[in-house]
Order: structure tokens, then sequence, then C-alpha cells
């Protein structure tokens, strides 16, 4: 899976739920990857999607700029922001304010400071509930 299949299979599976649109910003660097509003309006903010094939004794993502670790924790400031990380076949959500921190953790320290954590497959039910 890349990064690009990351985000149809969340909107797929959220299209029912959310208004999502992929932001791609020349203009501004480090723009996160999509902006989103819950159709029940109990939510809206902005993700950052990172995909890894594998995992890693201590985190590192290529891409993942000074820009962007800086508008998420920003962005958490006044509203939400999120780091949404696949790793293999497990997803972790981080909250905007904690994504400077990630670069070089282990997993176990990634996972401890994950708003949420789903091994194989997200559940839809509890990600509409925390975003």
């Amino acid at each position: 899976m890349s990064e690009a299949r990351f985000w149809r299979y969340l909107n797929n599976n959220m299209k029912d739920h959310w208004f999502a649109i992929r932001v791609e910003n020349m203009a501004i660097s480090g723009t996160p990857d999509l902006w989103y509003v819950l159709f029940d309006k109990s939510g809206a903010g902005w993700i950052e999607l990172k995909y890894l094939k594998k995992y890693q004794k201590k985190l590192s993502i290529k891409h993942f700029t000074k820009e962007q670790k800086h508008i998420l924790n920003r962005i958490n400031l006044y509203s939400t922001a999120y780091l949404f990380i696949k790793i293999e076949n497990d997803y972790y959500l981080i909250e905007g304010s904690q994504s400077n921190k990630v670069i070089g953790m282990t997993i176990e320290e990634l996972k401890n400071v994950s708003y949420a954590v789903w091994y194989k497959s997200i559940d839809f039910t509890e990600l509409r509930g925390l975003l």
C-alpha cells in the first residue's frame, strides 16, 4: 500500500461520514495531506498521511519535513491536526502536537504517544469518535 492507497482506504470507509479533500499545496510547504469535516459537525481538521513498508528499530520517515511538523504543531494550537502513520498493516493516529517527537522513537514509544493504534485494520466507528 502506498500513501495514495492509504488515502483511498480512509476515504472509501469514511465517505458516508465525512467530506474530505486531498490538498496539494505548492505555495505553502508543509501543508497537511487532507482536510476533513464530519457530516455530523462533531469534528473538522487536518491529517498528514505517512506510509512505511516495514517496521524499523527507530522511526524514520522520508519526506516528513520540519515544515510539516511545524504546521501540524501550529494547527493543533487552534484547531485539530493529526499525523496518521501506516506501518506494514498497522495504523497509528498521533495528535499534531506530538508529531515533532516521533522521529527516532521506538515502536513502543510510538504506541505510547499515539492517540489511537489499530492492528490490521482501522475501526472506523472508533476513528469517527476520535476525529
